[in-house]
């Protein structure tokens, strides 16, 4: 089975990985100059947000308005050097799910493979909708009145002077490519970790479904199954080091960015600006929420399958089998635990935690302008 086709295709249109079907030097030649494109365009937008800020910024709202795109890309491009650092075990986990133990053995198995990658193109597809809208329109609302004033989308200082009319147009045309870019390398990373995340969902349910059909003398099946449960562990291990540096930096910036976002709502801005704000927020929420809920949803599926078991025929089985089940059993009491960095848990608590604290700060900001 083809598992996370829409994760593959993200993965290619941010430059992270390079077409299987570019068999030519020269083809793949320019694929590498793409990813160099996406990776310097990337870069030079966040450089030019950090002078911005050190050159330009003079007051309280010049740096609210420069500060929220600057933390969202410092994000993105850890997303993009952790994507290109890791393309070859990244592509490797991928292709896991596709060997044994975890490759479905029967047609109920294939099934429930099935079922949790249509999930899983489902979100991609939706969540993909859904910011590609939000950029849409933050663009399309502000264009007139921006090449009417002359002023780029988000602030950015330039090694240049770009007042003349070519000059803007090319300007702005870039810094709307490089957020595109961005934004698809967020997508990207999202879809990736909910991704493989929902297809460790799906091989808990294969392993309770082969759990459930242990008949008496079949104690090598129930190796097997233990085997599985390790390999599941290990797998949402291996997640965890992959993502844990980039899930910690986009928890750290999100507190600020929804700081900033709050403390913006409270100005007097034009209703572009208002929707720009509403919708970078909305974003900003629905990358965390992506890490935080499908990673909580792998702890509670860790959690659940001591309860599957006891609800099996376990009592049938030979005292061999049931020491295997048993330490089946022990092993799922410490569920998968997926972590921000050394320290954060990922799960629904977080993610409350992280709101209440932009709240706060918001709060503190607002008591000291």
């Amino acid at each position: 089975m083809n598992l996370l086709r829409w994760v593959h295709k993200l993965l290619i249109i941010s430059g992270c990985k390079q077409p299987e079907s570019l068999k030519y030097s020269n083809l793949r030649f320019l694929y590498n100059a793409y990813t160099f494109l996406v990776v310097f365009l990337v870069h030079a937008l966040l450089l030019g947000e950090i002078f911005d800020l050190i050159l330009t910024v003079e007051n309280q709202e010049d740096f609210s308005d420069n500060i929220y795109l600057t933390l969202g890309m410092i994000v993105t491009s850890s997303k993009i050097c952790s994507l290109l650092r890791n393309k070859k075990k990244i592509v490797s986990l991928m292709e896991l799910l596709q060997r044994d133990p975890f490759s479905p053995s029967t047609a109920e198995e294939e099934q429930i493979c099935a079922k949790f990658d249509r999930i899983t193109q489902w979100n991609a597809i939706m969540h993909t909708v859904t910011v590609a809208t939000s950029g849409f329109c933050i663009y399309g609302l502000s264009l007139p009145a921006d090449f009417k004033s002359k002023q780029l989308r988000f602030r950015a200082w330039m090694p240049y002077d770009y007042s003349s009319e070519f000059s803007f147009t090319l300007t702005y045309v870039c810094q709307f490519v490089t957020v595109m870019f961005a934004a698809i390398a967020n997508l990207t990373s999202e879809n990736l970790f909910s991704g493989l995340m929902i297809h460790t969902l799906g091989q808990f349910e294969i392993l309770e479904l082969r759990l459930r059909n242990i008949e008496k003398n079949e104690n090598h099946l129930a190796r097997r199954c233990a085997h599985h449960h390790k390999q599941i562990y290990k797998f949402a291990t291996m997640i965890n080091e992959k993502f844990k540096v980039i899930v910690f930096i986009q928890f750290t910036t999100s507190v600020m960015s929804l700081c900033i976002s709050l403390y913006r709502f409270t100005r007097n801005v034009t209703n572009a600006i208002f929707l720009e704000v509403l919708l970078f927020s909305l974003c900003t929420i629905i990358q965390i929420f992506y890490y935080c809920w499908f990673a909580n949803e792998a702890k509670l599926k860790s959690l659940e399958l001591p309860q599957k078991i006891l609800h099996s025929n376990w009592t049938s089985l030979q005292i061999d089998t049931k020491k295997i089940l048993l330490m089946i059993m022990r092993r799922a009491t410490v569920p998968i635990e997926i972590t921000s960095g050394v320290m954060v848990k990922m799960d629904i608590e977080s993610l409350k935690v992280i709101l209440k604290t932009s709240y706060s700060a918001f709060n503190m900001l607002r008591q000291n302008q």
